[in-house]
C-alpha cells in the first residue's frame, strides 16, 4: 500500500517538477529570484500537501482505503496537470541544461522516497512535496561546476572565432532601445559598409552571444554588432572580454531594471564599462538628450566621440521630425549638413536609435547620403511599436518590452494617430524598485488624457495604473482590470470598431502574470 503510494506521488513530482522548471528557466536559473518568486507568489504546494494530510488523517480509521484513494488522487492530479512544453507564453524548453537539471532533481525525488520507505516515516512526503521547487535548485547547484566547465569550453570556441574572423565590432548597451539599435545599425552596415554580423531579437548574454558566434560568424565577415545586457555590476566587462569593442553606443541609462542595480548611479557606472572597454582610438556615440550617457561621453571621450539626439547641441541633431501614417519624416544635421529621409518606424525612441545607427555608420565611413537611403528600408523590429491594421483597426503592438520613456512615447504615437476611439492595454512595467509605483501612477495620468478606455492586465501594478487613470479623469467604466493577456484580448475584441485604435505596451511573461495554483 505505502509502495503504490509512494510510487503515485513520485510520478505526481515528476509532473510538477516540469512546472516549476518553466519558471526557473524563465528566472534564467538564477536560484535566489527563483525561490524569491516561489515566496512573493506564495506558490508553494496545495493539492499534494492535502491529499497526503487526508491519507494520513484517514490511515487512523482504514489504512488500505487511506493509501487507496490517496494514490488514485495523486494519479488524477498528475494527468491533469498543466503541461509546461505547451502552455504558457514562455513555454519550457528542453534545452541541455533543462534536461539536466530536471535529471538530477527528479533523481534526488527518487532517492527521497527510497529512504521514505526503508528509514522514515512515510509522512515525510508532505515534506518532500512541499520542497519540490528546492530539488531543482540543489540539482543546479549540484550541476554548477559542470555548467561552468562547458560554458568555459563554448567561450573559448567563440574567442577564437571571432580572433579567426577579426570583425570591427560595435557594442552596443543601454537601458533602453538596445536591440532596435543593434538591428538599425545591423542593416546599415550591411547595405552600407560591407557583411555584418548582429546576433538575433534581443540576445545580450555571454552565452547567447557565445551561441550566435559559433553558428553565425563567417570569415568574410567585416563588422559585429554586438548588443550587451547588464544584469550587475561586472556584466558588461565579461561581455566585452568576449567581444573587445572597437567602438560603442550608449542608447542611456535610466531606472529600467532598478530593483536589481539599486540605484541609477549604479546602473550608470554598470553601462560605463563598454565606454572604458572601447580603446581611446576607438569611436563612442552617445545619447545626448540623456544625462547619464552624456556623463558617460565626458567622462571616457575617445578619438571620435559623438552625441546625438534632439538636443540643440547634438553632433547628429534630430532637427524636425512628423508623424504620418505610414511612418515618420525627420531631418538630420550633420557635419553641417542637412539630411532629410523617412522611415516605417514611429515614435522618438525609435528616431533615437536610427540617428545613434546613424551616427555610428557614419563615422565608420559610411556615406551619409546612403545611409538615409537605407534607412526608408528599416523595417520594425517584431512587437516594438509596430503598427497592424486589421479590418479597419489600428494595433500599435509594443509588447516586447517596456521602459517609462518608452510606454510615454508610445502613448504619445497613440495620440498622433487619427482614430475614433484610442484603447490601451497594459499590464505596466517591472523591476522599477521604490519608483515602480510613482512611475506607473504618472503614465496612467499620462494614459487618462490620451485614451477613451484602458485595460489593465494582471495584479502587479493594477493599483497604481488605475489611481493614475482616475486622477487624469477616466471613470471607472473606461478602465477594465483583467487577470491576463487571453482575457484581455477577448474584451479588446469585443470592444473595438472599425475606425479605433489601441496601444498594447508590454507583455510580462508568467512570472508575472499568471498566478497558477500548484
Amino acid at each position: 500500500m505505502i509502495e503504490r503510494f509512494l510510487l503515485c506521488s513520485t510520478f505526481f513530482i515528476g509532473k510538477r517538477l516540469f512546472r516549476y522548471l518553466r519558471y526557473f528557466q524563465q528566472e534564467e536559473y538564477d536560484s535566489k529570484r527563483f525561490l524569491q518568486w516561489i515566496r512573493e507568489s506564495q506558490a508553494w504546494d496545495r493539492r499534494g500537501t492535502a491529499v497526503c494530510l487526508s491519507t494520513w488523517i484517514l490511515s487512523f480509521w482504514n489504512p488500505a482505503l487511506a493509501f487507496g484513494l490517496g494514490s488514485l488522487t495523486l494519479l488524477l492530479l498528475s494527468f491533469i496537470e498543466t503541461n509546461p512544453l505547451k502552455e504558457g507564453k514562455l513555454r519550457l524548453r528542453m534545452t541541455a541544461r533543462a534536461q539536466r537539471i530536471y535529471g538530477v532533481a527528479i533523481l534526488n525525488v527518487i532517492l527521497t522516497q527510497m529512504a521514505l520507505y526503508f528509514l522514515l516515516p512515510w509522512q515525510w512526503e508532505i515534506m518532500v512535496i512541499q520542497f519540490t521547487p528546492l530539488s531543482l535548485v540543489l540539482a543546479s547547484g549540484a550541476l554548477a561546476f559542470d555548467e561552468n566547465r562547458r560554458q568555459q569550453n563554448f567561450l573559448l570556441e567563440a574567442k577564437e572565432q571571432l580572433a579567426k574572423v577579426s570583425p570591427y565590432v560595435i557594442g552596443i548597451t543601454g537601458s533602453y532601445g538596445k536591440t532596435s539599435t543593434k538591428d538599425a545599425l545591423g542593416n546599415l552596415l550591411q547595405v552600407t559598409l560591407g557583411p555584418t554580423f548582429w546576433p538575433a531579437k534581443g540576445i545580450n548574454t555571454p552565452m547567447g552571444i557565445t551561441r550566435e558566434v559559433r553558428s553565425n560568424l563567417f570569415p568574410e565577415t567585416k563588422y559585429g554588432v554586438i548588443e550587451m545586457g547588464a544584469y550587475g555590476s561586472g556584466s558588461i566587462r565579461r561581455l566585452c572580454q568576449l567581444t573587445p569593442p572597437n567602438a560603442a553606443i550608449i542608447t542611456g541609462t535610466g531606472v529600467a531594471h532598478l530593483e536589481r542595480f539599486g540605484s541609477e548611479e549604479t546602473i550608470r557606472l554598470a553601462k560605463a564599462e563598454l565606454a572604458d572597454a572601447v580603446p581611446d582610438n576607438g569611436i563612442l556615440v552617445c545619447n545626448g538628450d540623456n544625462a547619464g550617457a552624456c556623463r558617460i561621453a565626458e567622462e571616457h571621450r575617445k578619438k571620435q566621440t559623438y552625441l546625438y539626439g534632439f538636443d540643440q547641441n547634438a553632433d547628429c541633431r534630430i532637427s524636425h521630425y512628423e508623424t504620418t501614417p505610414e511612418g515618420t519624416l525627420f531631418t538630420f544635421e550633420w557635419e553641417g549638413q542637412a539630411y532629410s529621409g523617412r522611415t516605417q518606424l514611429f515614435g522618438k525612441p525609435a528616431l533615437s536609435n536610427i540617428a545613434a545607427a546613424f551616427t555610428m555608420a557614419c563615422a565608420l565611413g559610411a556615406q551619409p547620403e546612403f545611409v538615409i537611403a537605407a534607412i526608408q528600408n528599416l523595417e520594425p523590429v517584431n512587437n516594438r511599436l509596430q503598427i497592424q491594421k486589421e479590418n479597419g483597426k489600428i494595433f500599435l503592438n509594443d509588447a516586447y518590452n517596456s521602459n517609462p520613456t518608452g510606454f510615454g512615447s508610445a502613448l504619445d504615437v497613440l495620440s498622433d494617430f487619427p482614430a475614433n476611439r484610442r484603447f490601451l492595454m497594459t499590464p505596466g512595467m517591472i523591476e522599477l524598485g521604490e519608483l515602480n509605483e510613482t512611475l506607473h501612477r504618472k503614465l496612467g495620468q499620462h494614459a487618462g488624457k490620451v485614451c477613451d478606455f484602458a485595460i489593465v492586465v494582471g495584479e502587479t501594478n493594477r493599483e497604481a495604473l488605475t489611481k493614475g487613470l482616475t486622477e487624469a479623469g477616466m471613470s471607472s467604466r473606461e478602465i477594465l482590470c483583467v487577470s491576463t493577456r487571453d482575457e484581455a484580448f477577448r474584451e479588446l475584441d469585443e470592444r473595438l470598431r472599425e475606425g479605433d485604435a489601441v496601444l498594447i505596451e508590454n507583455d510580462l511573461t508568467d512570472l508575472y502574470e499568471v498566478q497558477e495554483t500548484f
